[in-house]
């Protein structure tokens, strides 16, 4: 009997590991990125810009071997921020969500109707706090981190 089991068991992983090599990661072959940058109504009052999140992304690339194209066709990098502002002013509590996808046309099975959709590639997210004065350069180091994040499993994906 516990030769059985361990003999299924061996079986489940190869099979496993076979289906899994069969895949190719997500962002592989992937070259170049859309950037789209969403700020909720509210992240002005703890200094979130277009500028500071666009020049926080534009920082991390370094060395990243993708192009920033403005296509919205091409595989897009999504930036959403939203902040809070407690009453008395003095802390801000931020999300920061970066998503990249690809927007595909996909037929529904239910109805048969073919739509386009995004297809999610790869995702984080992030909530911190700070003081206001300091807010707009910790959402900076955010976004800069979690950019990186993303380059370093594009590197390993393409390699």
């Amino acid at each position: 009997m516990l030769r059985l089991l361990v003999a299924s068991g061996v079986l489940s992983l190869s099979l496993m590991a076979n289906v899994a090599e069969a895949q190719s990661p997500p962002l592989s072959h992937l070259n170049k990125i859309h950037l789209e940058i969403e700020r909720g109504v509210r992240a002005d009052e703890c200094g979130i810009t277009d500028t500071l999140i666009h020049q926080a992304f534009m920082h991390s690339l370094g060395a990243a071997k993708f192009s920033v194209v403005d296509d919205p066709n091409s595989a897009t990098f999504r930036i959403k921020t939203s902040g809070y502002r407690t009453d008395n002013a003095s802390l801000c509590i931020s999300a920061i969500s970066i998503t990249v996808y690809l927007p595909q046309q996909v037929k529904l099975t239910y109805s048969n109707a073919t739509v386009t959709a995004p297809i999610l590639l790869w995702e984080k997210t992030g909530v911190f706090s700070s003081g206001r004065p300091q807010h707009p350069s910790q959402v900076k180091s955010q976004i800069e981190a979690l950019t990186k994040s993303f380059i370093a499993e594009w590197d390993l994906s393409n390699k």
